[in-house]
């Protein structure tokens, strides 16, 4: 056993291990290292994943809560007064778009329109989205985007009871 309060190679292994897939999960596999757009990118990324995919219903809302958990839990220590909302963590941008296509038969037009009206209304922030944002802290960081994906959802069922969005 090492001396000096040193940590053991595979202790050493298992923590850097485990720092790689906070990362993964908060950059969405790397998507939020681009150095122009990571959220737009993280936004379509995780359209074209639910377009690709199909997920029931009940796979849909596990994959939207686990994003939802893991965000959380990986955001501890990631966020300051500095940096409010770090532009390398874009999984509160994946979990936004899967919260506007929750519940929503999916069309490769649906998930198009989806990433379009959340982009717009995460970028834009308006009213209760722009308070929730304001809030600030590590909750500011993903529910201002849960928000802008529920109204972004409302917008496109609206939609398609009215045929817009076939």
């Amino acid at each position: 056993m090492p001396t000096g309060g040193s940590a053991s190679a595979p202790a050493r292994d298992a923590v850097a291990r485990a720092s790689a897939a906070r990362h993964a999960l908060l950059e969405f596999g790397g998507v939020g290292r681009l150095p122009r757009g990571p959220a737009s990118a993280a936004t379509v990324a995780g359209a074209a994943l639910v377009a690709l995919a199909r997920p029931s219903r009940v796979e849909h809302a596990a994959l939207v809560a686990a994003a939802i958990v893991g965000g959380a839990l990986a955001t501890d220590g990631q966020w300051s007064a500095e940096e409010p909302d770090p532009q390398r963590i874009v999984i509160d941008e994946v979990a936004g778009v899967w919260t506007a296509l929750l519940g929503i038969p999916i069309t490769p037009g649906r998930c198009v329109a989806a990433a379009v009206v959340f982009r717009v209304l995460d970028k834009l922030k308006p009213g209760p989205i722009g308070f929730v944002d304001r809030l600030g802290g590590k909750w500011s960081i993903m529910g201002d985007d849960l928000l802008a994906g529920a109204i972004a959802n409302l917008v496109l069922r609206a939609w398609i009871a009215v045929g817009r969005l076939p």
